[in-house]
């Protein structure tokens, strides 16, 4: 992995604009020292991979008592303080000034200012739905009559104040309960990124049956609301249950859309929400209603999203649409896909994103489909060869496989022997073999070498699709076809017609 610098990630998540605001953040200093440090900015800005030696030799070079540590220190805390400056209008950032201010009025006796800015913070939090702001509201209130010794304050007053922050406390304690739940899902989805066994299934289906009974999504809190069924989706989805999870995106758009300043305020869940919703439209096979909600999050994404999330969004976006037109088998839309992107090589920023590593395979896959074998192998070894830390196994283990069934294609028998152990070793250390994966692995072991014309070899591929029909009555057994398409690959033989021209039954 490639040396990097927490200075160099922070500057290179900035946008056009922050990196204006932070030089007029910084000039409004005269003192010479500053534009040095601005310098320093601009030469790490301008590099593409963090390079230190050449940072030594421009910034520090003919400057006695500079170290560049201690710059680069200084210069990390100046960005974030700009950061702070350009994000105060956002609603959050308000607030915690407007209590901030309140805090200091009070400690000089000044009430009635502290009272009317206080007013400010509570109405900006209440508009906006920032419940978890609401508690430091309310305790400064009644801090506030505290010191006034509730002078004109009545008891109701009191009570409504004590009520809402009971209430506003309560719905903090369901976001903890989500977050609970969220930790058991993710641990699972990060180590495996797939259920790989009935017992692992039947834990996590009475995982979700304990979530849907806790009473959470009862809360009449937006926040809390959004969490939940945000959490709901991922974990039916992960286990199969489609149409639940389905259904839980429904009412999750609905929340938003019934209240259009909740689509801005909360810009980044409404944004998960579409995707969410294109993921499961895709696999519900609702293929034109999953293509309107896909443009819809480009529109509302790509044109307002900055910083980090720029090649987070374009990624995504990217390989739901990939997964999209996959699952239809929509070849010519593939192809220009590909041909428009080329499939980006470099999200390098983000060590730990599984979304580049989805996206080669996903193009591995298409590159397959149109028989640029070639290609196919360079852009699977690439990944193989190249294991980065925190990417989900199941990715490897279907690349290897995938790669398996390419060296079959390309006729490359004098690897096929060792390369089925070696899969079959792969997925047992990362994942566990399903039936249908060892079924794949056992018919490309038989028969890699078979000496014999495409037109014999149409009952054995049959026969490999009869025995992986019968499997796909266990739920998780169509796990594989998830990744690669191996209904279509065997359809292609068995027809005998290049893969983009078979027809595959919509059970692969």
């Amino acid at each position: 992995m490639k040396k990097t610098d927490r200075l160099f990630d922070l500057i290179r998540s900035l946008t056009r604009n922050e990196k204006g605001y932070f030089k007029k953040f910084s000039f409004i200093y005269s003192k010479e020292e500053n534009n040095l440090y601005v310098k320093l900015f601009d030469l790490i800005d301008r590099q593409r991979e963090y390079d230190e030696e050449a940072l030594i030799a421009k910034f520090a070079k003919g400057k006695k008592n500079y170290n560049l540590s201690t710059a680069k220190n200084f210069l990390y805390d100046r960005i974030l303080k700009s950061l702070e400056g350009y994000h105060a209008g956002r609603s959050t950032a308000e607030v915690r000034s407007y209590l901030s201010q309140v805090e200091i009025l009070i400690q000089k006796m000044l009430h009635g200012q502290a009272e009317k800015i206080l007013d400010k913070a509570e109405q900006i939090a209440v508009k906006n739905e920032h419940m978890e702001l609401m508690p430091d509201i309310l305790i400064k209130r009644i801090a506030l009559w505290k010191v006034r010794k509730f002078n004109g304050i009545n008891r109701e007053e009191i009570a409504d104040t004590i009520n809402q922050l009971a209430t506003n406390l309560k719905s903090i304690y369901d976001l903890v309960s989500v977050y609970k739940f969220q930790s058991e899902y993710d641990l699972q989805y990060t180590a495996k990124g797939t259920i790989s066994d009935k017992e692992t299934l039947k834990e996590f289906e009475a995982l979700i049956k304990t979530y849907e009974d806790s009473g959470i999504s009862a809360s009449g809190s937006f926040p809390v609301q959004v969490a939940y069924l945000l959490l709901l989706h991922s974990m039916c989805l992960f286990t199969d249950q489609v149409e639940k999870g389905y259904k839980a995106n429904l009412l999750l758009l609905q929340l938003f859309e019934e209240d259009l300043a909740r689509i801005e305020s909360r810009r980044h869940q409404y944004h998960h929400a579409l995707a969410r919703m294109v993921e499961s439209q895709t696999r519900l096979r609702l293929y034109g209603e999953a293509a309107y909600q896909l443009e819809k999050l480009k529109k509302h994404t790509l044109p307002k999203t900055s910083g980090a999330d720029v090649p987070y969004w374009s990624y995504y976006t990217l390989l739901l649409e990939i997964m999209m037109l996959r699952a239809a088998h929509d070849f010519a839309g593939l192809k220009k896909v590909i041909d428009k992107n080329m499939i980006p090589a470099q999200v390098k920023l983000f060590e730990s994103r599984n979304y580049d590593i989805q996206i080669k395979l996903e193009a591995a896959m298409i590159y397959f489909y149109v028989r640029d074998y070639d290609r196919v192998s360079d852009t699977l070894n690439e990944l193989l060869n190249n294991p980065r830390n925190g990417v989900r196994p199941d990715f490897y283990c279907y690349a290897k496989l995938l790669l398996l069934i390419t060296y079959w294609e390309m006729g490359n028998h004098a690897v096929m022997l060792s390369e089925v152990k070696s899969t079959r070793s792969f997925f047992e250390s990362k994942l566990a073999l399903l039936s249908s994966d060892k079924l794949l692995l056992r018919f490309i072991e038989k028969h890699h070498s078979t000496d014999i014309n495409a037109r014999r070899m149409v009952p054995l591929f049959e026969q490999l699709k009869s025995d992986l029909l019968a499997s796909y009555t266990d739920q998780l057994n169509k796990r594989v076809g998830g990744y690669i398409d191996v209904g279509i690959w065997i359809d292609s033989k068995i027809q005998r017609k290049p893969v983009t021209e078979a027809v595959s039954p919509l059970t692969f």
